[in-house]
């Protein structure tokens, strides 16, 4: 990421894990720190476990609230008093297909999905007086493996796309 970043002096490369409040706290910090303001947060968390409700286990299943839903709760808790205090802010939330109807093979992802829809819809309520805007987008379906196979810097992750049929 270092070398991406210094090839074009408007990026800005960090790690994040949004289930970790201070790495997320952290980013932001940076983001501030370099353009002085913050207008527009894009959130793309997430990630499912492929399997039937009663095969995934307590681990696998928190392991996706974490990231789907508190990663996101953690975005908008640390930007959102910012955006109130500059009377505006926009939001690209990438949620799923899976948040507007259930998959079978991925009831917890849809769950985690659902829950981030509901709070963001409710969060627009809250937010509305304050020009504060949102747009979720809800892709499709895309298989990857998990994303531990780091570059030879150990700084970025390799995704390969893997093809599936149905479940």
């Amino acid at each position: 990421m270092k070398r991406w970043e210094a090839s074009n002096p408007n990026c800005l490369g960090l790690l994040c894990d949004v289930r970790a409040r201070e790495t997320v706290k952290h980013a932001i910090d940076a983001a501030i720190a370099k353009w002085g303001s913050l207008d527009i947060v894009a959130n793309c968390t997430g990630y499912g476990v492929i399997g039937a409700c009663e095969e995934q286990d307590e681990a696998e299943l928190r392991a996706q609230v974490e990231t789907n839903f508190f990663g996101t709760v953690h975005i908008l808790q640390l930007t959102l008093p910012l955006f109130r205090q500059q009377q505006h802010g926009r939001y690209l939330i990438f949620s799923s297909t899976a948040g507007a109807l259930g998959v079978p093979g991925l009831g917890p992802y849809c769950a985690t999905k659902y829950a981030v829809e509901g709070l963001i819809e409710s969060m627009l309520y809250e937010v509305d007086a304050f020009n504060i805007k949102a747009t979720l987008v809800e892709p499709g379906h895309v298989r990857l493996d998990e994303p531990d196979d780091h570059d030879a810097d150990g700084e970025g992750v390799k995704l390969k796309r893997l093809k599936i049929g149905s479940i």
